[in-house]
């Protein structure tokens, strides 16, 4: 993406918004410049005088919520479009060197001729609100300061939106010590008249539903044409590990206001949610926006993402569960509050009511499943020399597809009774699947064959799943892992019996166990030397096995010191146990081998007549004769529905049919719920 500096400090053309924005300070005496990102592949570097010296709080109903850097107390509020701005009286009594956590406006100011009365501007702080209303006249603005408490308890909001100037948001309220600490999160409607009131809903968070083996997770509001609709984004990493994230999986509600019950969304149909940290809007996908030029580069049916910290945008495919990295740019680590979306206020066009997007949604996934093979046919699959790419559809449908490697050839198959559901392991032709209900079942797609786990006693929060052979064996043994710190829970069941039983490594450590193991959703188990084999976010291994009749736990070091990694994946290579390492998003690929005799790790600069399948379920070599086929590393990942491959011939990425080279992941798809089979 090429930067186009301006000398004339004027914004970018309207007609390419919406922008994503980030201002980078400058402690000379020159103006501070902007970068304006929009989704025509474009960025500008401007130097905007409005925007000299602060920092950009948040974006909503078109205008920008801004504070000083250099005095905290100052703040104002401007329209970028109309070039209005309104400054605020000094706000003395906030918190000092805090940053507030929430901040928004009820309504657009100068919307219509009550507007001065009805826009209110909430600054929140923890436990604190303070609030405006603001005028051109700027005496007549006054600050006022209010505690925010539940039944006696702080309130901290954390995720706020206006819906027809009323504010509704989520909080963090916590428990005085006397109670025993701790907090709850809870959602509920902030009403502004004499005062600010914080009124909690009776109904629950919509996510309370969602399991809890997603290892972290994002919540977002979004108004949308007197809507309001929440988006729980789920990355495969932890917290510690935002900064190269892969999302995987966005669920989506909307609130009846009327009935005050939480409606599961499938589709956004032609429009596209742009999510970010106090900055969440949304935009047509398919029409001509406001300002009159098509949006052409935003998909419909998609989020996108733009996260403090990251340098790059993830769109997300609510159709069938794939993400993309979009961009990346070094200005965004130059900024210091982040990027902010800003979309001009005022969209035109009408909304689908619920019933026409549920019917949307049924057509859609029609369509997609007859566009992606008319005739369906499942026997064609069997005679790929290779294996077959497997992924999710459409999860909710129960529809799976299998792409061929090699000659971009897919095929549509169907999974009975496994509706919602995600890929957790494959071996041998056989997927473990779970719903959303936490049920567990295995299913081999080719024969039909399934088979079904008792789930009553199985642990909240199991994950990372592998059995030890074909599951209908007598013999096999199925395992699941919880990492929690430096402890680790396991769960194991021997086919046969009627309940699962447990294994407890805590943290009573001794010297030989110095390493920590700290789970990662990208990286599959597997069974090999009759052992279970985890690799963790930074590539240690961890081993779990049978010895003299009494499980046990062992990690040993990771090939690489201090590293982050954006996946890795286990397999075994003639016999051998072998970690595909991939840092730096994708920009670093290594291979390593494990010497099981002197426990250590050597790097392979070959693969000899071998080539790897790796993916998050599954992972596996296959030997070749083809001499083009060896050293090759196929990945999850897509670029126009063409699978990806990574040789270590020309340690760069590929795909059949193009004689381009690609560097890193930046524009590939990946699927959240897949395997190799």
């Amino acid at each position: 993406m090429e930067d186009k500096e301006d000398i004339y400090y004027k914004l970018p053309a309207v007609t390419e918004s919406p922008w994503l924005m980030c201002t980078h300070e400058n402690h000379k005496s020159t103006l501070d410049k902007q970068t304006f990102f929009t989704m025509h592949n474009n960025s500008y570097v401007k130097k905007i005088v409005d925007l000299d010296g602060k920092s950009i709080l948040a974006s909503c109903h078109g205008w920008l919520i801004l504070r000083e850097r250099e005095n905290s107390t100052m703040y104002s509020i401007w329209n970028p479009i109309t070039q209005q701005s309104i400054l605020l009286p000094e706000l003395f009594d906030s918190p000092e060197e805090e940053q507030p956590g929430t901040c928004i406006l009820t309504s657009a100011p100068f919307e219509d001729e009550s507007s001065d009365a009805s826009c209110v501007l909430l600054v929140f702080f923890k436990g604190l609100v303070f609030w405006c209303r603001p005028t051109t006249a700027r005496d007549d603005c006054k600050w006022v300061k209010q505690s925010l408490e539940d039944d006696g308890q702080t309130v901290v909001i954390h995720h706020a939106a206006s819906v027809n100037g009323d504010i509704y948001a989520y909080a963090y309220v916590y428990y005085n010590e006397q109670d025993g600490g701790g907090f709850r999160i809870i959602f509920g409607r902030i009403m502004v008249g004499n005062l600010v009131v914080f009124e909690p809903f009776s109904i629950e968070c919509p996510d309370s539903s969602i399991p809890t083996y997603y290892p972290c997770s994002t919540r977002y509001l979004v108004e949308v044409c007197g809507d309001l609709y929440v988006l729980l984004v789920v990355s495969r990493q932890s917290y510690d590990h935002m900064e190269d994230y892969d999302i995987f999986k966005v669920f989506v509600w909307r609130l009846d206001l009327s009935q005050l019950e939480w409606i599961r969304v499938d589709s956004l149909g032609d429009r596209a949610f742009l999510l970010g940290y106090n900055c969440c809007t949304w935009c047509w996908a398919d029409a001509t926006s406001p300002f009159g030029s098509p949006s052409t580069l935003i998909e419909r049916n998609c989020v996108y993402v733009a996260t403090f910290g990251c340098q790059t945008v993830h769109q997300y495919r609510l159709q069938d569960d794939s993400y993309t990295l979009m961009m990346s740019h070094v200005n965004f680590a130059w900024s210091s509050d982040g990027p902010r979306w800003f979309k001009p206020h005022n969209p035109i066009r009408p909304r689908l009511s619920a019933v026409q997007e549920a019917d949307k949604f049924v057509s859609d996934t029609i369509k997609d499943i007859q566009e992606t093979n008319p005739e369906m046919n499942e026997a064609m699959a069997t005679h790929c020399p290779y294996p077959l790419f497997m992924s999710l559809k459409n999860s909710k449908a129960g529809v799976g597809e299998l792409r061929d490697p090699c000659q971009n050839i897919s095929y549509t198959v169907t999974l009975p009774h496994s509706s919602d559901s995600t890929i957790e392991f494959c071996m041998d032709s056989w997927l473990l699947l779970r719903t959303e209900k936490h049920s567990l079942q295995c299913l081999n797609p080719f024969t039909r064959e399934s088979y079904k786990y008792p789930t009553d006693d199985m642990i909240v929060g199991l994950s990372r799943f592998a059995f030890s052979t074909c599951p209908t064996s007598s013999d096999c043994l199925t395992v699941g892992i919880i990492e929690l710190g430096w402890a680790v829970q396991i769960s194991y069941f021997q086919a046969g019996n009627d309940k699962w039983d447990q294994f407890y490594f805590g943290d009573d450590l001794d010297e030989d166990f110095e390493v920590e193991f700290h789970s990662t959703y990208s990286s599959n188990p597997m069974y090999h030397d009759e052992a279970f084999y985890f690799l963790d976010v930074n590539g240690n291994l961890g081993i779990f096995k049978m010895v003299e009749g009494e499980w046990s736990w062992k990690v040993h070091k990771g090939p690489i010191e201090d590293v982050s990694l954006n996946s890795c994946y286990l397999a075994e290579l003639d016999g051998q146990l072998i970690s595909t390492l991939i840092e730096n998003f994708g920009n670093s690929v290594k291979v390593f081998k494990f010497n099981n005799l002197h426990k250590n790790w050597v790097e392979l600069e070959d693969l000899g007549d071998y080539m790897l399948f790796v993916s998050p379920a599954s992972s596996f070599s296959v030997s070749t004769k083809d001499s083009s086929m060896k050293n090759r590393i196929y990945l999850p990942k897509r670029v126009d529905n063409e699978m990806v491959f990574y040789s270590l011939d020309t340690r760069e990425y590929h795909t059949t049919s193009s004689h381009d080279s690609i560097k890193d992941f930046y524009g590939m798809s990946s699927q959240s719920f897949c395997c190799w089979i």
